[in-house]
């Protein structure tokens, strides 16, 4: 006789999964083939709305009903059928699948059908906040056609007074509020000042319209003043110290810091002398100089950092940098110890502690200061980090890559099964509609304390579904449980891919970790693609070099494509960095050309020239990827080079 699951509320609203009364964990161990019949059900279920074969759907329903996934299917049922469907079973909905992700996503689409039907009443009654400044705009709209109009003005004028350009739904109320006084001189001038900090010409160039001629022309120095400040800092229109003077100049000099630091600096100490500007206003000219000379290894940089009246953590810690490019050992504890304590003791400052004690230990000949760094070395070299392996690196000891698993007991995994959003990731997860079972699961592990997120990453760890393991467990204490973290996935594509290279697989797994944590449909905002975060051009480029062909850019979400394309370009990466495996890690996050414009005037240990890489996405990059290198090369083989091995000294750049 074939079972049915069905949901039975238990305690605090939670619900469990029972099967004619025993307990079923899907999630911990499959069904067979009464699970695989009800997920081929539901995918046969949903092509048919896809679609819109709702009476097929209609058959289907009534054995559906107590499928978890059953919500999706009448969301999908609803949704396209939404001008056509009762307010009632719309709400009805909404209420059963409250704390499911699918409900904020039909709740916006029947917002948006409310505002066309210019139902503001019903549009009033039912909005909730959902980080869209389209629907809160028309939120707006509808307190301003119901007449509820306190405050109105203000909030408004709260959307209108960004630095970017604001969605269409919007003008409506923009209008409005224009000609209800909303739009003032001042509120103009604040708009242009914002969209200028954000680099958004055409938007400050089109707000000048609204401005009286003496305003419009300081605006129109001040866009001219964005891409040659050196031209116009000095100009007539500036010569009086009003507010805005004061804002342009100050704009002005921080953009001629990008070109001319010296300039910049110097221009800066003449025009603060006849300028009234606000000490906070003073610090962050002063502290963008400083920042950037720091970026770039001036040599005024530790200098102008000093003179900086700040104590921000960048500042803190470009100080401790400056002073490592000039090899100050001195000025380089002295900043480390003025840092606030949970910033000093974390690994990182921990181990340039140890650097500087051990320096100037050496050129003292001061044993007792030698001895202190190799205590410090000591109470880092157990850590599974870069820092860690850098630090039994100075003692020449071997590296703790024992794995730490996580204990656990079948009965504490079952008590997760309790929560309705894991087994819908789950069966989500089973029928491939991954987003959907990512946005579920963050659902899960919300608000999950630490032991149940322990747990969470085991049990995703057991479906194979690697990325969510790794992120679950990375928000624990517990970072030493390697077979969760650095899961031993896609062997034969990588050693295929190294092999044909001639690269070290544990590279490309370091690089695989880092980019997409095992994420096979991993897309980045700037439009890297899959496991190894490929960039569609380059992934075109390299194929062509490899004389094979890409047909779009979702090749690259296939495993095998992506880790052949990006292999072949880590060894592009190696060979254009002269074997270098840390100058090419950093090429192949930031770009060859970058790199190239990173290297030393003199030879450097690497550890001092990744800390002193000037973009933090970079220098983490490569400290991790260097990381996690090391482990899976433990991993693969049983045996690892250490960091020493692998990040020889930097040696300067004669064509640079």
């Amino acid at each position: 006789m074939r079972c049915k699951i069905f949901n039975v509320p238990v305690l605090m609203g939670v619900a469990a999964i029972f099967l004619m009364g025993c307990v079923v964990t899907p999630v911990l161990a499959d069904s067979g083939s009464e699970l695989a019949q009800e997920r081929a059900d539901f995918q046969r279920a949903l092509a048919a709305l896809k679609n819109n074969r709702f009476k097929t759907y209609q058959r289907m329903r009534a054995e559906l009903k107590d499928y978890p996934l059953y919500g999706y299917l009448e969301y999908e049922y609803i949704s396209r059928q939404l001008r056509s469907m009762r307010k009632k079973d719309i709400l009805d909905f909404l209420d059963t699948y409250h704390d499911v992700p699918i409900s904020n996503r039909l709740l916006a689409s029947w917002m948006y059908l409310l505002a066309a039907r210019g139902d503001w009443k019903t549009y009033l009654a039912y909005y909730e906040p959902l980080d869209s400044i389209s629907l809160e705009c028309l939120y707006l709209r509808a307190r301003l056609n119901t007449g509820r109009k306190d405050g109105l003005l203000e909030d408004v004028g709260e959307i209108w007074t960004v630095g970017k350009s604001q969605p269409k739904e919007c003008d409506t109320v923009f209008s409005w509020w224009q000609k209800n006084g909303g739009l003032t001189p001042e509120r103009v001038w604040r708009r242009a000042s914002l969209a200028m900090e954000e680099s958004n010409l055409s938007l400050a160039k089109y707000l000048g319209r609204s401005l009286n001629s003496a305003d419009r022309n300081l605006l129109e120095l001040w866009l001219s003043l964005h891409s040659r400040p050196q031209k116009y800092l000095r100009n007539a229109l500036l010569s009086e110290d009003s507010e805005k003077s004061r804002e342009i100049i100050a704009y002005g000099v921080k953009r001629l810091a990008r070109i001319d630091l010296v300039t910049a600096y110097e221009t800066w100490k003449e025009m603060r002398e006849h300028y009234n500007f606000t000490p906070e206003v003073a610090t962050d000219v002063e502290r963008t100089i400083a920042l950037k000379a720091a970026y770039q290894r001036h040599p005024n940089a530790l200098q102008w950092l000093s003179e900086v009246d700040a104590h921000d953590e960048d500042i803190d810690i470009w100080r401790i940098r400056a002073a490592l490019a000039e090899k100050d050992w001195q000025k380089v504890l002295i900043w480390i110890n003025a840092l606030p304590e949970d910033l000093a003791t974390t690994s990182q400052w921990t181990y340039w502690r140890g650097r500087a004690l051990q320096e100037i230990g050496i050129a003292k000949t001061d044993p007792l200061t030698v001895n202190q760094a190799r205590q410090v070395f000591a109470g880092l070299s157990n850590k599974k980090n870069f820092y860690g392996f850098m630090s039994a690196d100075q003692l020449g000891q071997p590296y703790d890559l024992k794995t730490d698993s996580i204990d656990f007991t079948e009965r504490e995994l079952e008590t997760l099964v309790e929560h309705p959003a894991l087994v819908r990731a789950y069966e989500l997860y089973k029928v491939g509609m991954v987003p959907d079972a990512r946005r579920e699961w963050g659902v899960f592990i919300k608000n999950l304390n630490e032991r149940q997120l322990q747990l969470a990453a085991i049990l995703a760890s057991r479906w194979g579904w690697h990325d969510r393991a790794i992120l679950t467990v990375a928000r624990t204490e517990h970072d030493t449980d390697l077979d969760l973290r650095f899961p031993m996935v896609y062997q034969d594509l990588v050693h295929a891919s190294a092999q044909q290279n001639d690269i070290d697989p544990a590279w490309v797994y370091g690089v695989v970790r880092q980019e997409s944590a095992f994420m096979t449909d991993a897309r980045s905002s700037a439009g890297a693609l899959g496991l190894m975060q490929l960039m569609p051009a380059t992934a075109k480029l390299t194929a062509r070099m490899l004389n094979t062909s890409i047909k779009s850019k979702y090749d690259l979400l296939d495993a095998g494509k992506n880790i052949r394309l990006g292999s072949a370009y880590l060894k592009r990466m190696l060979e254009v960095n002269n074997g270098h495996q840390v100058l090419a890690t950093a090429s192949y996050n930031a770009g060859p050309h970058r790199v190239k414009r990173w290297m030393p005037e003199t030879e450097n240990p690497a550890d001092l020239w990744v800390e002193m890489i000037p973009f933090k996405e970079t220098r983490e990059y490569v400290r991790r990827v260097m990381a996690y290198t090391t482990i899976f090369d433990q991993r693969l083989d049983g045996e690892h080079k250490s960091l020493v091995e692998r990040m020889p000294v930097i040696i300067p750049d004669d064509n640079k």
